[in-house]
């Protein structure tokens, strides 16, 4: 069942959940990360449109470090690209990763302080793609679970002799 990140976060607070960081995550926070605390890896200088159509532009906080490299790799592919040259010393120092807790980054939201971290840009917490894969296979096979199911009620139904006192599938 995929829950949004808000609920788990609320429900941790609560004590009615626990959230666990991936083991890849953890080790890339670095040995003296609280292992009870989720790690979010972002650049603040890279930004992306929003997925809700908005035309806003959101700052992504990655749950997977791995998803956050590829996605940085990509921005910076994409600048070099049309520049025609490689990034500069001072842009590549700009590139770079951190790392902040999920914690962290729900009070600078709440706090309504993103503008001070990224800009104009909202935060984006972006699940592991992984995550993501298996929560679509999984949608899809209920998908074709309900939808069998439904062709074999309407079959059922189809073969059941009409009552000819109602004129109708089904006696009163």
């Amino acid at each position: 069942m995929g829950v949004g990140i808000g609920d788990v976060f609320q429900r941790t607070i609560e004590g009615r959940a626990v959230l666990v960081p991936s083991s890849a995550a953890l080790a890339a926070a670095g040995d003296d990360w609280d292992s009870s605390d989720m790690p979010l890896y972002a650049c603040l200088f890279m930004s992306k449109p929003s997925r809700d159509g908005s035309g806003k532009q959101v700052t992504p906080f990655f749950m997977d470090p791995a998803g956050a490299q590829s996605n940085l790799e990509g921005a910076v592919a994409i600048i070099e690209r049309e520049s025609g040259a490689p990034i500069t010393e001072d842009q590549r120092t700009q590139l770079q990763l951190v790392c902040t807790s999920l914690r962290k980054a729900v009070e600078l939201v709440l706090d309504g302080r993103e503008k001070e971290t990224c800009g104009d840009d909202r935060f984006e917490f972006i699940p592991p793609s992984r995550s993501v894969s298996y929560l679509q296979a999984a949608s899809d096979e209920l998908s074709k679970r309900r939808e069998a199911r439904r062709v074999s009620v309407t079959e059922a139904q189809a073969e059941r002799p009409a009552d000819a006192s109602t004129g109708g599938l089904f006696p009163e």
